[in-house]
């Protein structure tokens, strides 16, 4: 099974890691750029809110299609717990 035949498969776990790992490449790239400019990545932890848009392209994206509903359910679940995980943890350390 190649990779583009697994996210066409209408499971909610198919959902669940398409919005996991957009949401790990935006933290990667973002941590990327910003030590390579010299930043702390904690000093600037609010714009990893941003992480936020990629999963929900995904999401926009399984939605258009009426054959994957499951898959659409399971985006929007895992966007949601993440977004509420990201929430806590600014809370947390009081960035807020």
């Amino acid at each position: 099974m190649t990779v583009k035949q697994f996210f066409q498969q209408d499971k909610a776990m198919v959902g669940v890691v398409a919005v996991v790992a957009s949401e790990l490449l935006a933290v990667v790239l973002l941590t990327v750029v910003l030590l390579i400019v010299g930043e702390s990545p904690m000093a600037h932890i609010r714009w990893y809110a941003g992480v936020a848009v990629p999963a929900l392209l995904v999401v926009r994206a399984y939605a258009k299609y009426r054959d994957a509903l499951s898959a659409t359910k399971g985006a929007i679940v895992a966007l949601a717990v993440t977004f509420v995980l990201f929430m806590l943890f600014l809370i947390k350390t009081k960035t807020i």
